[in-house]
């Protein structure tokens, strides 16, 4: 989203909600709400202004526009199966896996008083 289209939404908040702007600088609400909406489709905040405008009577917080919304997908969490697609590039060749027993003598090295010195 750009300014421009930042100040279109504020224009129709000004709309939907008269004393939206009246005890601030007009500019200062552009600068900050651009900030905060900058990495958002224009568009789906539009449709979430226009559905929260038919069910409240006071002004949205940005929180409320930007509920259910995807930021950039670089900013976006993964589902359970995305997640596995991105875990499967990470799985270790068998032939550098630790087996139980490796695995268990590592931790009490790791994880004990005398550096897994001792033998059980």
């Amino acid at each position: 989203m750009d300014k421009k289209d930042v100040g279109q939404l504020l224009n129709y908040l000004n709309v939907a909600y008269p004393n939206f702007l009246r005890d601030n600088k007009p500019e200062t609400v552009l600068d900050f709400w651009f900030r905060s909406l900058k990495d958002f489709e224009y568009e789906k905040v539009l449709d979430n202004l226009v559905d929260y405008a038919q069910t409240n009577d006071f002004p949205p917080k940005i929180k409320d526009l930007v509920a259910g919304l995807m930021v950039n997908e670089k900013y976006n969490i993964p589902g359970i199966e995305e997640t596995k697609k991105i875990m499967e590039g990470y799985q270790v060749p068998e032939e550098h896996r630790l087996s139980h027993d490796e695995i268990k003598v590592m931790f009490k090295r790791q994880f004990s008083d005398d550096g897994g010195e001792k033998n059980d």
